[in-house]
């Protein structure tokens, strides 16, 4: 086993604290930290010091102008919600399944489709990340209708695809 090289003892140049380094690094070694460093670039005109400090700017060109007015000054917030949302798609929500679509009836429909989503083919077991379980599809979109026959299941890229193309996919199935 090779032996342990002993630290070497230098002076700091910024603070004259007396700090240790091996042997490789006796004769490079000037400061005992990093913020020695900066405080002797800084001093040494090597770099210059921050300019800006919390709150204020780096150049003029990021700051408000006096007289600026905002885009949203005046508007209340609640004139984007409901039908005005560029997001609105009638008034669906995540909730709203009835209670026997549940965690049993969905590892059912995993389990007779064999852990496989029906429309890239990929299995469960080969899904990472956080979403590592295929989601159950309604094939008629009717989250009421828990017909096992209406129950697909799909990985989360497929039912993504599947709920933007509703028209289209509503004959595949």
């Amino acid at each position: 086993m090779p032996l342990k090289k002993e630290k070497v003892k230098k002076v700091c140049l910024e603070c004259g604290k007396e700090f240790q380094v091996y042997p490789y690094r006796e004769k490079t070694a000037r400061f005992c930290s990093l913020s020695c460093v900066s405080k002797y670039e800084i001093k040494k005109g090597i770099i210059k010091p921050y300019k800006w400090q919390k709150g204020q700017h780096i150049s003029p060109e990021t700051e408000f102008k006096k007289g600026h007015i905002p885009w949203n000054k005046g508007k209340p917030y609640l004139a984007i919600r409901g039908e005005k949302h560029w997001n609105w798609n009638g008034g669906s929500s995540r909730k709203g399944y009835p209670p026997e679509f549940d965690k049993r009836l969905k590892e059912k429909i995993r389990k007779v489709f064999n852990y496989t989503c029906v429309r890239c083919g990929i299995q469960e077991r080969q899904l990472t990340g956080f979403h590592r379980k295929l989601v159950i599809h309604h094939i008629d979109y009717d989250r009421n209708n828990n017909n096992e026959n209406n129950l697909v299941p799909l990985c989360r890229k497929c039912n993504f695809a599947v709920e933007k193309n509703k028209s289209f996919y509503l004959n595949i199935f």
